[in-house]
């Protein structure tokens, strides 16, 4: 099949985006509203993020209305972490944790 066929009848699948059952929206206005009123030289961003060595991305490739088929490993190895935080726009401090599994 020419790559011009194939162009036409693919299409990317997006990612899906998560959000938590357990969230408040009241509770979330209610720190927008305190975080609107600090001073915004006493506030400090920290973040935190981690990932297992077997994840992938979770979309691809194929005919539109047809299941893109994967798999992945269960086996869990490897993890990283990354830290970092902010205060007035200046990276405070950052740092990377990997640990075997």
């Amino acid at each position: 099949m020419p790559n011009s066929e194939v162009s036409s009848e693919c299409k990317r699948h997006s990612r899906q985006t998560y959000g938590y059952q357990e969230r408040d929206e009241l509770e979330r206005e209610e720190f927008i509203f305190k975080l609107n009123h600090m001073d915004k030289k006493d506030i400090v961003y920290v973040d935190e993020a981690g990932i297992d060595n077997r994840e992938d991305y979770p979309y691809g490739y194929g005919v539109k209305g047809k299941r893109v088929p994967g798999m992945k490993s269960g086996k869990r190895t490897q993890r990283v972490r990354t830290d970092c935080s902010y205060k007035s726009r200046k990276n405070v401090c950052s740092f990377n944790i990997c640990r075997k599994l």
